[in-house]
């Protein structure tokens, strides 16, 4: 019966002599001389046998018997797979898809067996059994060709096992993978044989191998080192080792998607680091700047509160002995209006003070409870704003103050002193008009202000005050809370402390500010009190002079400032009590050693000698039940907490009026607020 046969063999004489011998036997015959060709002849032509060597290039026999057989169009395609070695190879051992063999020997009884296989063909088509296989009785086993046979099986095992895919290319087609090469395309090695590499890849990749695998370049090429290709899921690179033959060409494929995913969780870390550098780099320049201001603040601060103080006690007199001389005598005295003006100057005066104090961080002695929107309205509502408004009538003020705002815990004076300084720069800021809101808001605080490199998180009384003004540049932003730092022209307004005395108020209510502004762009400025859940108390009414008298008690009054000890001696007097003077600590214990009192009235800071705080602790220990109240031209320091920690009663600051120290004295006699 004739069939179609397709002969498969590296030797072009065994090709020849079998073409001859089968086309005698009537039979059609096609030949090819490697696997990879064979491939391409079945593309047209469908034999019903296949005769194929084991041994040869470009795909080896057993490979391309497993490619026909994944082929559904060649079901019923005979499979002989021939071979030299046959004696040397345990075929019983390896999974072969043919469906006979023959042992190659003398051309003679080769010729039989390749005729006995063939007639053999129809039987086993009914017949399943062993696989046949003819003619190693005519052929011996020689020990090298096992050893070869040994080495190459040595070969394709270290092959199978390195860790990089390799592809063994001929004429542009796949002709060998190894076990990675399949693992890596997730394909069995006969769908990888005879296929073009680049169809392999998707898109652009595709065109990356193509042109690797037609390059003319003779050495290594590699690509994919900085852009890998995939694979799936896979991050690979391909290099293309240099030609070992005419048609032949290795590609060495290696898995780098855990090197690249390493690699890039170095670099996020590389630039993590980076960037953490650059913002403690940031920091510490912030910090470093914010401790040179913190020095230059302090060093202006010491001296401002020295000054403060000395003036103070200065001012004691000019605020004072007004008072005093019109209580002696009486309202109808023809000096009682240039008395009134004296005191009204000494008060302004006592103001500059204070924001003196301020600036030293040593003015805020009050702790009240203090809603915010009613500072803001009684400023916007006193002469001083509607004097601002006169001056600039064509700066229109809005306000967006929020419903039932919290409190917080501060002073009322120094807030409202900060509350002015900012709607005076604000509206100076806009000569030629322009609008200025005051907004109030609470906002939680979770995270770092501008400017502050932590913060205390937690609840705050937002106040915002932006105008629409000239703005301010990058380089004056940075100085703007500097003291003396001003830009108006000297002589006409301020005194240079207005943001400082703002920068200072706002730290000493524990709180925040920030700044945003540009050239043409206006100002805004946040500041950022806590809340407190304190509500306040009912404020005391002003007491008359008649209910503040005393009842001939004795005081002593001790203070290093003679002018200091004759204003103080001269109200108490004034209101009904014996006064006794001292003009030392030391002066007193030594006073109190011989007598007894019913008060102290102790300045805080004295020099030369002993403070007010070390002169009580001396006092008590003779008199352990000693009443004290405490004066200073500071305000209320630990020094004087800790006297009052001891025993001592109210705290007085100067200069005073003769309603503060007559509400002061009474109660620490007493225990008692006098009310009228």
């Amino acid at each position: 019966m004739k069939k179609k046969i397709l002969v498969i063999d590296n030797n072009r004489i065994i090709l020849n002599w079998m073409k001859n011998l089968l086309e005698k036997e009537g039979h059609e015959v096609a030949t090819a001389e490697d696997g990879l060709l064979a491939i391409g002849i079945l593309d047209d032509f469908h034999p019903d046998i296949i005769f194929t060597d084991l041994i040869m290039p470009n795909i080896e026999g057993d490979k391309l018997c497993e490619i026909v057989r994944s082929k559904g169009s060649f079901d019923h395609c005979y499979l002989v797979l021939m071979s030299a070695a046959a004696i040397e190879i345990n075929f019983e051992a390896v999974d072969i898809s043919a469906d006979a063999f023959i042992a190659k020997g003398p051309f003679n009884e080769m010729a039989q067996h390749i005729l006995d296989v063939i007639n053999q063909h129809d039987v086993d088509q009914q017949v399943s059994g062993a696989k046949p296989f003819v003619g190693l009785d005519t052929v011996y086993p020689r020990q090298m060709t096992r050893e070869l046979l040994s080495r190459n099986d040595h070969l394709k095992t270290v092959i199978d096992s390195i860790a990089e895919g390799m592809l063994e290319i001929a004429a542009g087609r796949i002709v060998y993978a190894n076990q990675t090469a399949c693992a890596l395309f997730s394909l069995r090695q006969e769908q990888l044989l005879s296929v073009a590499p680049e169809t392999l890849f998707d898109g652009e990749a595709a065109k990356r191998v193509r042109d690797l695998m037609i390059s003319e370049i003779t050495a290594a090429i590699e690509i994919g080192a900085k852009n890998p290709l995939r694979i799936g899921a896979k991050q690979v690179l391909l290099k293309r080792l240099p030609v070992i033959s005419e048609n032949t060409t290795i590609l060495m494929i290696t898995d780098v998607t855990e090197r690249f995913a390493i690699e890039k969780e170095l670099s996020n870390y590389r630039d993590h680091l980076e960037r953490l550098v650059e913002k403690r780099t940031a920091e510490l320049t912030r910090t470093t700047e914010k401790l040179q201001q913190a020095q230059k603040l302090e060093a202006i601060g010491t001296l401002a509160g020295g000054v403060a103080h000395d003036l103070n006690n200065v001012l004691s007199g000019i605020i004072s002995y007004p008072e005093l001389l019109l209580v002696q005598l009486g309202p109808d005295t023809p000096l009682a209006k240039p008395l009134q003006t004296i005191k009204r100057s000494g008060d302004k005066a006592a103001t500059i003070v204070q924001d003196l104090l301020t600036l030293a961080r040593r003015g805020v002695s009050v702790s009240d409870v203090v809603s915010l929107n009613e500072t803001i309205l009684t400023y916007l509502d006193s002469p001083e704003f509607q004097k601002l408004q006169s001056f600039h009538p064509i700066v229109k003020v809005k306000t967006d103050l929020m419903a039932e705002l919290p409190y917080i815990l501060g002073s009322h004076v120094h807030l409202s002193k900060a509350m002015m300084n900012l709607v005076s720069n604000a509206a100076e800021a806009m000569p030629s008009g322009g609008e200025l809101t005051i907004t109030t808001r609470v906002r939680p605080l979770n995270s770092p202000v501008d400017g502050y490199s932590e913060i205390v998180p937690g609840k705050y009384v937002e106040v915002t005050v932006a105008d629409t003004g000239m703005g301010i540049s990058d380089k004056d932003i940075a100085h703007i809370f500097e003291p003396f730092c001003t830009k108006k022209e000297m002589g006409r307004s301020g005194t240079g402390l207005g943001m400082a005395v703002v920068w200072g108020t706002v730290k000493d209510h524990r709180g925040y500010i920030d700044v945003k502004s540009g050239l043409g762009k206006g100002t805004t400025i946040w500041l950022y009190l806590p809340v407190t859940e304190r509500q306040p108390e009912e404020k005391p009414q002003k007491v008359s002079l008649e209910h503040l008298k005393g009842s001939g008690e004795t005081i002593l009054v001790v203070d290093d400032m003679p002018e200091q000890l004759e204003i103080a001696a001269g109200m108490l007097t004034e209101l009904g009590y014996k006064v006794a003077k001292a003009e030392s600590g030391e002066a007193a214990v030594t006073y109190m050693k011989a007598h007894t009192v019913d008060m102290l009235m102790l300045d805080m800071i004295m020099t030369p000698g002993i403070d007010g705080l070390e002169t009580y602790q001396r006092i008590l220990a003779k008199h352990p039940q000693q009443k004290a109240v405490i004066f200073s031209g500071f305000s209320l320091t630990e020094r004087v907490r800790k006297a009052q920690a001891l025993g001592a009663g109210e705290f007085i600051r100067k200069p005073f009026t003769m309603q503060d120290l007559g509400i002061g004295v009474k109660k620490t006699l007493t225990g008692e607020i006098p009310t009228d």
